[in-house]
């Protein structure tokens, strides 16, 4: 197999000393880092195959730690309404509406925006996972699938205040949660991997949160849910357990290192606090909360030893964005306008990301060794000069949009090139999410005729 060669470019390894290396190349043997330094140190090998004709911005692949696939499929529905009704309101009955194909067409879409935009790894939560594990699979990206949608309230009544339990939904979905882990951790050497998937602090009981963590420690695996995303979930916490959603978990045994917190928006510091204690991460989703109206106390978890990182939640997959809004909604939210430097929010979806996911050691920086996880920018754009390595990561947080991303590394293997996908056929996954939106949302209607979609 060819080296592959990255040369003369700004070089952003966010390694531990958050390095920038002016005039560097990076050389790629198989799926590993074989080098990474100044370009007049490297050594070439002959026929190598060179990757740029003209300088590039090069990161460590973008580490996106929450991500909803299939529901792309609200894109353009749900954007608009009050958290609750898009949770579930919108959300719910579309995961009982979406069939094994439906979900295996949509994630397929999300990930090619996903790939294209720069998300080497994902963390996906979606319905039927088996069918969202095969799309995942055969688009090359990296991902830690979530097993289960594991609850055991009947989620559609919760929009309307109605919380009731079975013992059944939540037998099936911690079944299919605990096949998906068995069929798929370590796939592909790793590429492919699971972590299991309560859906929300409410939507578990007591009960079924202490069955799941017990089958996360039998199977070895991690635990990733969504917290305190709104204030029906937090009130319904506290009537049912007398504590806050974080709290709670911590009772229960949950937080750790290997743990991951989506949106937390409305939690205490005292809940930051025990988080940060526990070595715990947030998936902070900022684009989509600030459509909700709301915004996360980002420095609070950073101040309480939080490990945040990025993720860009459903209806949208672009991770420059959400880096951008983590920036601006906070500085918005503390009044602090030189919040957080640029390479801050970098480290937020990279490094910080990969050590989410406990992968930090093969992933999430650019240094010899590790897996060959990287995006170039092409910044040779008029929105984006002038431009110099002392500001590239502000370049790039303030001005980049998605389309500068030229080209996608997963594991060595170029996956997006020139700002297209390499081995997928763009037009087919398009044309194909089409249609199944359609008709997924006909169907919606037709099912639950009284209610507003």
């Amino acid at each position: 197999m060819k080296t592959k060669v990255i040369k003369n470019s700004i070089i952003v390894t966010m390694n531990k000393n958050r390095q920038i290396i002016r005039d560097g190349t990076v050389l790629i043997a198989g799926d590993r880092i074989d080098y990474v330094g100044p370009s007049t140190e490297a050594v070439v090998p002959e026929g190598a195959e060179i990757l740029n004709t003209r300088p590039t911005l090069v990161f460590p692949g973008f580490v996106n730690t929450h991500t909803h696939c299939a529901l792309t499929v609200l894109r353009g529905q749900a954007e608009d309404v009050h958290t609750v009704q898009a949770v579930y309101g919108l959300m719910a009955p579309m995961n009982e509406i979406l069939t094994p194909d439906d979900s295996y067409a949509m994630t397929r879409l999300a990930v090619a925006e996903l790939l294209r935009f720069g998300s080497t790894t994902i963390v996906e939560n979606s319905a039927n996972m088996q069918a969202v594990a095969k799309a995942i699979d055969s688009m090359g990206i990296r991902a830690v699938l979530v097993a289960g949608k594991i609850h055991d309230a009947h989620l559609t009544p919760i929009r309307h205040g109605v919380y009731t339990f079975s013992d059944e939904i939540g037998e099936r979905t911690l079944r299919e949660a605990v096949a998906l882990v068995e069929e798929w951790n370590g796939k592909h050497d790793g590429r492919i991997t699971c972590i299991m998937g309560p859906h929300a602090t409410d939507t578990c009981s007591p009960r079924m949160w202490k069955r799941v963590k017990n089958e996360a420690d039998r199977l070895g695996v991690g635990i990733t849910t969504h917290v305190s995303q709104n204030m029906r979930e937090v009130e319904q916490v506290e009537k049912a357990t007398g504590l806050k959603p974080l709290h709670f978990l911590e009772t229960v045994g949950v937080l750790g290192p290997r743990f991951i917190g989506a949106h937390c928006v409305f939690s205490t510091p005292s809940e930051l606090e025990a988080l940060g204690r526990a070595g715990g991460s947030v998936a902070h989703c900022a684009e989509i909360i600030a459509k909700r109206g709301y915004t996360a106390p980002v420095k609070e978890m950073l101040d309480a030893g939080v490990n945040v990182t990025i993720g860009t939640d459903n209806m949208a997959g672009d991770i420059l964005e959400a880096m951008r809004f983590t920036v601006t909604s906070q500085r918005h939210r503390t009044g602090i306008v030189n919040l957080f430097d640029p390479m801050d929010i970098i480290q937020m979806a990279t490094i910080n990301g990969a050590r989410a996911i406990g992968m930090d050691d093969k992933i999430g920086s650019l240094e010899p060794g590790k897996l060959a996880d990287i995006v170039m920018v092409d910044y040779w754009n008029p929105h984006l000069l002038p431009l110099y390595p002392e500001t590239a990561c502000s370049n790039l947080i303030h001005y980049g949009m998605a389309s500068d991303v030229h080209t996608v590394i997963v594991g060595g293997e170029v996956l997006v090139k020139g700002g297209r996908l390499v081995n997928s056929c763009e037009g087919e996954i398009i044309s194909q999410a089409q249609e199944v939106s359609r008709s997924a949302w006909n169907r919606l209607r037709r099912r639950y005729p009284t209610e507003s979609h």
